[in-house]
């Protein structure tokens, strides 16, 4: 059986770190990508994410985008507040709660419970992700060149088709 791919958002918690490491050295599931954002999560293939409850990012657009990718989504909850928080992250839609005190192969556990095969197919992006260079250009006021540079670089840059 082929190890499940995940997702798994940055955090500060402990348990993001144990769960990439016990995947690197036992298997059974392969972390494809460290994520900080929706765009982020949106932009991987992978079949599950896991994600702190205090993510700024975890609200039920973020599940329902996630869904219809075929991407399952297990939340991580302080062991301390699971019970009071795990019902407000359960309104969201999510597939799992699991609290952070859970060991890394209980999360992969969790992960392969919910994992679906849609997910394992090539998935076609809405729209890639783009990140367009921001040059400024600046100098004294009075006719030294500025004007003048920023059209060059802008021409060369054009030309180079980094725009």
């Amino acid at each position: 059986m082929a190890d499940i791919e995940l997702l798994v958002a940055v955090s500060v918690r402990p348990w993001a770190d144990a769960l990439h490491r016990f995947c690197e050295d036992h298997g059974g599931a392969r972390v494809r990508g460290r994520v900080i954002d929706e765009l982020a999560v949106l932009a991987q293939e992978a079949q599950v994410l896991l994600v702190d409850d205090t993510a700024s990012f975890l609200h039920g657009r973020l599940v329902s985008r996630a869904r219809e990718r075929g991407l399952a989504v297990v939340v991580v909850v302080d062991a301390t507040q699971f019970e009071s928080v795990s019902e407000w992250v359960g309104r969201l839609g999510v597939d799992a709660v699991v609290p952070d005190d859970e060991p890394p192969e209980r999360l992969v556990a969790v992960a392969a419970s919910v994992a679906g095969p849609a997910a394992a197919v090539a998935v076609e992006h809405p729209e890639p992700v783009r990140f367009h260079p921001v040059i400024g250009v600046a100098g004294a006021s009075g006719g030294v060149g500025a004007t003048e540079v920023a059209i060059a670089l802008a021409d060369r840059l054009g030309d180079a088709a980094l725009l």
